[in-house]
Formats: C-alpha cells, structure tokens, sequence
C-alpha cells in the first residue's frame, strides 16, 4: 500500500525497487527478488515487441489495397506507438529511471493474407502477456495501464480477423 504523500515510486523503493507484486504468502527475499527481475524482463520484453510492431505495421501498411485499410493498419501501429510510450512511463514507475529498447527484426512476408494471420496471432499471444503483467501488480494506476493495453491489443485482433476475413 502506499503511504500518503509519496510518490508511486517512492514507495516503490521502499519495496526494492517495485511496487509489492502479487507473490505467494512467505516467499522469500530472493524468491521475490528473482520474481521482480522477472517482472521487469517481461516488461522490456513488451516494450521491445510494441516497438517492433511499429516497424512491421508501418511495412503492412503498404501491402493493404485500400484506403480504409490502410487506416486500420495505421491505428493499430499508432497505438503500438502509444503502448510503447506507457510502457516507459511503467519502467519509469518502477525502477526510477528511462530507458530505449531496440525494435527487434520483423518482416513482411509479402503474401498479405500470411502477413494479417501473423499479426492477429500476435496480438493474441500479446494479450496474453499483458493478462500476466495485470495480474502482476497491486498499484491501481499501472493496472490500468496494462488493462488499456490488453484491451486495444484486442481490438486489434478484431480489425485483423476482419482483414483476414476480407482478404480470404
């Protein structure tokens, strides 16, 4: 819980660096010291695919046929960017301190049916890590972070399917 008057991270110091994570009752000081550094793993894991995704939509966005689709594509990207930005300020939250990921390497394969089955199956696959990182914390405001983020990780699984459906 935080103490009134400090700042989230304030009080996350006060912890060890995060905020209290949702750890079994009686872990133990490493246990839950390797469980933060997990949690911070998973976390500039994320940033990395968000940012990726940037790169991979904007690519995507060349194959689409139509304008409209072209803007489907463009929304999603745009929120990539967003998730990425929240995604910092989380990190920041955390650890006190800003840090930049690299895109990771991600393609078009060019065979644009191929290439909207990917991206919908990764955004499921983000959705599932978004869950993980919900559940993961007790402070109010970076759930509600990471429910924003699962939750247009959603939606965009559903302008996919349309696309795929679509294109089909």
């Amino acid at each position: 819980m935080q103490n009134e008057g400090k700042s989230m991270r304030q009080n996350a110091r006060d912890v060890g660096g995060i905020p209290p994570a949702k750890m079994r009752q009686g872990a133990s000081r490493e246990e839950e010291k390797k469980y933060n550094e997990h949690i911070i793993t998973m976390l500039k894991e994320s940033m990395r695919d968000e940012k990726t995704d940037v790169d991979y939509y904007a690519q995507m966005m060349e194959e689409m046929v139509s304008e409209g689709d072209k803007e489907i594509i463009r929304d999603i990207r745009n929120d990539e960017i967003k998730h990425y930005k929240l995604l910092q300020e989380v990190y920041y939250e955390l650890v006190g301190d800003k840090t930049e990921v690299k895109a990771g390497k991600k393609s078009i394969t060019g065979h644009v049916l191929r290439d909207i089955e990917n991206s919908l199956f990764a955004e499921l696959d983000a959705v599932a890590n978004y869950r993980k990182l919900y559940f993961s914390f007790l402070t109010l405001s970076i759930r509600d972070i990471f429910f924003e983020i699962m939750s247009d990780e959603q939606i965009h699984a559903t302008k996919l399917s349309y696309l795929y459906a679509k294109y089909k």
